[in-house]
C-alpha cells in the first residue's frame, strides 16, 4: 500500500484548488462498491450565471437559491423583490416580481417548495410565510398557527420551513421547532422533547434528507440536530458556524456561512469532506441549494453570481 498526495486544479472561469489524500491498495480488493466509503468531495465548475442576464436584467442582490423537484433554481434577489427562474439546464427562463398584497417582503430568510410545486417564502422581517404558485403568483399569507388549544397564535420569528413526506410543516420559530399538520394544527413543539440545557439557541436551518429525517440548523450553539419524521431527536452533531444547509443523495451535509461565505461539507458521523477555508482561493457562498442530478448551486455575494458546480464524491480503497 502506498499514500499519495495530491492536488487537483480545475479551471472554467473559477479556480478551485483542492487538497486530498488517496490511498492506492491492490487492485484485487477495488472490486467491491461496499468497501469503498466516501471521505472527501471535490466540486467541478460547471457554469456561471449573472450578474448579468438576459433581456438586460441583473442580479443586484442574490440572497436566496434553492431547486424543486424538477430541478428548476429560484432565486431571490432582495434588492429588487423578484425571483429569478433558472431550467433544470441551468438556462435562464423568467423573471417574477414578487407581489404581495401589503408591502414588499421585508427579509425573505427561505425559499422551499411542496410536492406540488408551490414555492415557500418565510419572511422573517414580516414574521410570516408566503406562499405562490410555481408560477410566482400570490396564493396566500401564513401568519398563524393554532396552537395545542386550538386558538390562533402568530409566530414569533419564522427562519426557515421544512415540509416533510406526509405534507406536515416544520417551522423554525425562533429556538423552537413548531410542527403542524397541513390546516397549521400544532401537533408538537419538536424542541420541547430536549433537556433544558440542550436545547437551541436559535434555529436558521431545516431540511428534509432523503431518508425522511429533519435536520435543524442550531446556529446558536454550532450543531445540527437530526430528528426522526415523528419527532424524536436521533442524533447531534457539532459543526462550524453556518447559515445555510443542505444534504446531498448520500447523506453529506453541505453548510454556508454568511458572515464568512466557507461553504463546508461532512459525513453524517462529523467526518469533513470539503471545506472551501483550507482552499489556496477565495471562493464563497452566502446560500447553497443541491440539485437532483449531484450538483451545487451557490450564490456568490462578491461577483453576484450563480455558480454551479458537480459533485464528485471521492472514496479511499479499502486495505482490508
Amino acid at each position: 500500500m502506498k499514500l499519495v498526495f495530491r492536488f487537483v486544479f480545475k479551471s472554467s472561469g473559477l479556480l478551485l484548488i483542492v487538497l486530498f489524500l488517496r490511498i492506492i491498495v491492490p487492485a484485487e480488493q477495488n472490486d467491491n462498491p461496499a468497501k469503498k466509503p466516501i471521505t472527501h468531495l471535490l466540486l467541478k465548475p460547471l457554469r456561471t450565471i449573472g450578474p448579468n442576464l438576459p433581456g438586460g436584467l441583473e442580479l443586484t442582490n442574490p440572497t436566496l437559491i434553492a431547486a424543486n423537484s424538477m430541478g428548476e433554481c429560484f432565486i431571490f434577489d432582495a434588492s429588487s423583490n423578484t425571483i429569478h427562474r433558472l431550467t433544470n439546464e441551468f438556462e435562464f427562463d423568467k423573471s417574477f416580481s414578487v407581489v404581495v398584497p401589503d408591502s414588499r417582503i421585508m427579509n425573505a430568510t427561505c425559499l422551499q417548495f411542496d410536492s406540488a410545486l408551490n414555492l415557500y417564502i418565510v419572511d422573517f422581517g414580516g414574521r410570516r410565510i408566503l406562499v405562490f404558485d410555481r408560477s410566482v403568483n400570490f396564493v396566500k399569507v401564513i401568519d398563524t398557527y393554532f396552537n395545542e388549544n386550538g386558538i390562533s397564535t402568530k409566530f414569533s420569528a419564522p427562519r426557515d420551513l421544512a415540509i416533510d413526506k406526509e405534507g406536515n410543516f416544520w417551522i423554525a420559530d425562533n429556538d423552537r421547532i413548531l410542527k403542524t399538520n397541513q390546516f397549521l394544527e400544532l401537533t408538537s413543539i419538536v424542541t420541547d422533547i430536549l433537556p433544558a440545557e440542550r436545547r437551541p439557541g436559535t434555529i436558521t436551518a431545516l431540511w428534509r434528507n432523503s431518508g425522511g429525517n429533519i435536520i435543524a440548523g442550531d446556529s446558536g450553539n454550532n450543531r445540527l440536530l437530526i430528528f426522526s419524521p415523528n419527532g424524536n431527536l436521533i442524533s447531534e452533531l457539532k459543526v462550524a458556524p453556518f447559515a445555510d444547509l443542505v444534504t446531498d443523495c448520500f447523506g453529506n451535509y453541505w453548510s454556508a456561512d454568511l458572515a464568512s461565505g466557507r461553504i463546508q461539507a461532512f459525513s453524517a458521523s462529523g467526518l469533513s469532506l470539503f471545506d472551501t477555508s483550507k482552499l489556496k482561493v477565495e471562493i464563497k457562498g452566502r446560500s447553497i441549494a443541491i440539485l437532483p442530478t449531484d450538483k451545487l448551486a451557490v450564490i456568490d455575494p462578491v461577483s453576484r453570481q450563480i455558480k454551479i458546480f458537480q459533485i464528485i464524491f471521492g472514496d479511499i480503497l479499502s486495505n482490508e
